[in-house]
């Protein structure tokens, strides 16, 4: 175990365990920083608004993409 409880895992995607754990136990804390707490369900929401903004501007899988 990780401090604050976090396991880890090495099988599957981060993207299955995110979906899952939005679907399975949505309220619980997911991420924090400082006073900042997100949810999975929350993680969940972003993420997939992150992919399908970058779908739209047609970057597939695959793809690179640089952030900052």
């Amino acid at each position: 175990m990780l401090p604050g409880g976090a396991g880890t895992w090495s099988d599957g995607k981060l993207t299955t365990r995110i979906g899952r754990n939005a679907r399975d136990v949505p309220e619980r804390p997911a991420a924090s920083l400082g006073d900042r707490v997100v949810s999975h369900g929350e993680l969940n929401t972003a993420g997939n608004r992150l992919a399908w903004a970058l779908r739209d501007l047609g970057i597939g899988h695959g793809d690179r993409v640089v952030s900052w």
